[in-house]
């Protein structure tokens, strides 16, 4: 009986011991959870919970959401097509160090003027928290969220900040239908 709880209190020792390595957020499921928001034109979520906090400093939520909503009404934007070109498998060992992150994606939709077909990295970072901020980049808060880097050129191709984008149309003249010698 001595020799069982010896090596039942060994046993516990030993897996007390042997922690389970922690698993690392993937940048992959932000890219994926920003697009899925992205093609439900849940525009106030995106920025609201997935921007980095530099890209919410330079552009106001009315900058993002309002712009959005407002071009993909004006446009008509129909049959948003979002998709990770190509993704790489990443190891639980390469997350423990990786801060940064580019992920190819494209994106195709209809509007009034016609297809619009590109395609942009979406460049997403982790969150470092005050706790493991430090010299180090091997420190890293194995749950820490991955956020997205946005600038204008994801809405329309080139699209800069302070840009604008104008809708006009110009009716067609008529031109006079006449028969060869020119009557009417």
């Amino acid at each position: 009986m001595k020799k069982f709880i010896f090596l039942l209190g060994l046993l516990l020792v030993i897996s007390a011991c042997s922690e389970k390595e922690p698993e690392y957020t993937n940048p992959y499921d932000a890219a994926s959870d920003y697009l899925n928001l992205w093609q439900e034109n849940n525009f106030q979520k995106m920025y609201d919970e997935l921007l980095l906090q530099r890209t919410t400093a330079e552009f106001s939520e009315e900058d993002y959401v309002e712009r959005y909503q407002h071009l993909y009404e004006t446009l008509e934007v129909k049959n948003l097509s979002l998709e990770i070109i190509e993704q790489q498998e990443l190891a639980q060992e390469d997350l423990k160090s990786l801060q940064s992150f580019d992920i190819p994606i494209k994106i195709s939709f209809e509007t009034i003027a016609g297809t619009i077909d590109y395609q942009k990295d979406l460049h997403v970072e982790k969150v470092v928290s005050e706790e493991y901020a430090g010299e180090s980049n091997q420190k890293l808060d194995p749950e820490s969220p991955w956020h997205v880097e946005w600038d204008p050129s994801f809405i329309l191709p080139n699209l800069e900040k302070g840009d604008e984008v104008r809708l006009s149309t110009t009716p067609a003249k008529r031109g006079d239908i006449v028969d060869r010698n020119g009557n009417f």
